[in-house]
């Protein structure tokens, strides 16, 4: 005999259906957070990367223009021509202060910055001490030091400098960048396994409650007498059978109807005598 079966969904059943829905929720809701925050960072860093770059190229420019204002002062002695290169010495501290702040978190490269910024205050020192010469004694002292070995090793070391913290950065924005769209894809592809399970959970509950249904749409043989119901082959009471299949329980009561029936009945009968009563002496009497 089959064992007794829930009339759509058993308790067990809703519950476990209840925690699964839940779980899904909370997971897909867990896994866009832990996205979101992880696809910001790697865009936040990469974002850190491109602020570097700039300030690296901020300082480039600085020491291009320091250069361009000396050679065209030293050539022509013409007083604007140093309006560029004041304008670079008045803000190159500031500049390289901001990019150490911004490189504070790369400790494999503070030597290379460190070294870069004694570079350039070398070689401002080196610009300031030229143009001072052009003044006091003419173009000649000026472009010796300009022409020196010393002059172009600096600059050229300043320039090695920033090319190799620029690279540094590049590569930090490469791999920032390729990581979020790594994370972008792998939780892309998680949420989509979990919509897919969702739909999958949501198709099994859907295609048992049409199977349960459909069971219960099918006719049960009643007898039209009795009201015995045939089931597997035998008759039973109608409460037996919802008790056999679905497992449900019964507890009897007598309906408005019944009562007054019954009542009726009952004034209908004839009164019941009492052997025991005693007899009257007019009874007596009359016997």
């Amino acid at each position: 005999m089959e064992s007794p079966r829930p009339l759509l969904l058993s308790r067990s059943a809703v519950i476990l259906g209840l925690i699964a829905a839940l779980a899904l929720v909370f997971g897909t809701l867990l896994v866009s957070t832990v996205a979101h925050r992880s696809i910001a960072d790697a865009q936040e860093r990469a974002t850190h990367a491109q602020s570097s770059l700039l300030a690296i190229q901020q300082v480039r420019a600085t020491i291009t223009e320091a250069e361009t204002g000396q050679r065209g002062y030293l050539l022509t002695r013409d007083e604007t021509y140093l309006q560029p290169y004041r304008e670079a010495a008045a803000r190159y501290e500031n500049e390289l202060a901001a990019l150490a702040q911004q490189l504070a978190g790369h400790v494999e490269i503070q030597s290379t910055r460190l070294e870069l910024d004694a570079l350039l205050r070398e070689k401002f020192n080196e610009i300031a001490h030229s143009i001072s010469l052009r003044q006091r004694y003419g173009i000649g002292p000026a472009l010796n030091v300009v022409e020196s070995d010393a002059g172009a090793r600096t600059i050229s070391e300043i320039r090695t400098r920033l090319n190799r913290l620029e690279a540094h950065e590049l590569d930090e924005m490469s791999a920032h960048s390729a990581s979020a769209v790594h994370r972008s894809r792998m939780f892309q592809q998680l949420s989509v396994g979990l919509v897919a399970l969702t739909v999958l959970l949501g198709i099994g509950a859907a295609w048992w409650l049409v199977r349960r249904i459909h069971e219960l749409e099918k006719l049960v043989t009643v007898c039209a007498w009795t009201h015995r119901v045939k089931w597997q082959g035998r008759w039973m009471s109608f409460e037996e059978y919802l008790d056999r299949r679905f497992n449900l329980h019964f507890t009897h009561g007598m309906s408005d109807e019944a009562a007054e029936k019954m009542q009726a009945q009952i004034r209908l009968l004839p009164p019941i005598e009492d052997d025991d009563e005693p007899v009257s002496p007019k009874k007596k009497r009359n016997r």
